[in-house]
């Protein structure tokens, strides 16, 4: 329960660095990473952190 509450705080701050997510959009992500990234496991995180990555290093190259 405390993780999901921090996990939404934390994306209701990180959707405010985002054009077109409001702080509601990000709460709700929130909520849905810690289920999302148990079933992931650690090769799937994995993919998503290395594919946030890229994403990053694209989107900064604009």
């Amino acid at each position: 329960m405390i993780g999901n509450i921090i996990g939404a705080i934390g994306s209701n701050q990180a959707a405010k660095h985002f054009q077109g997510l409001n702080g509601t959009v990000g709460a709700l992500l929130g909520l849905a990473a810690p289920a999302l990234l148990r079933r992931l496991r650690p090769l799937g995180l994995l993919a998503a952190v290395g594919s946030g990555n890229a994403y990053k290093k694209c989107n900064d190259r604009r």
